[in-house]
């Protein structure tokens, strides 16, 4: 059973993600070879192609996909274990707000920015991306407990 996820649980896992994600990324720069970095933007095009056609699932499926391909890069076992957990945490409520129509940001810019940060060689930039990424995609889940607890 997944306890309901409320603003101060949602804080908590959001500083936890942003740690363990953005520690995830800085050392998976330092690894990932040309391939890796041309399959993660394989896995970005298939993201915002599906985020433009109204596939949510699929574009979920890529995102989930291009994230973890990310972490799994930091040769990091138990670290990619914490994350998986942290997102099985947030799974039901991404689920609703994935495909949110006041939702206006679906990941692209920072995706795009973790990725050119692979080509330089820049951990700390790719850190950045993917904490931005998190803070970013987690708005309209802020705006919806704020409101929640707000209307108890």
């Amino acid at each position: 059973m997944v306890p309901e996820l409320t603003h101060s649980r949602y804080m908590q896992l959001r500083l936890i993600r942003l740690e363990l994600e953005g520690l995830a990324a800085e050392l998976a720069c330092g690894r990932a070879a040309q391939s890796d970095v041309d399959e993660l933007s394989s896995t970005h095009r298939a993201f915002v192609a599906a985020e433009r056609s109204g596939d949510f699932a699929e574009a979920k499926r890529c995102n989930r996909a291009f994230h973890f391909r990310v972490y799994r890069l930091s040769g990091m076992e138990m670290l990619v274990s914490q994350i998986e957990s942290l997102w099985a945490s947030m799974g039901p409520i991404l689920s609703l707000f994935y495909g949110m129509r006041d939702n206006d940001y679906i990941g692209a810019a920072e995706h795009d920015n973790l990725i050119t940060a692979f080509r330089r060689g820049d951990r700390s930039a790719a850190r950045e991306a993917i904490q931005q990424d998190i803070i970013r995609g987690g708005a309209p889940i802020l705006r919806y407990l704020n409101e929640k607890e707000a209307a108890a």
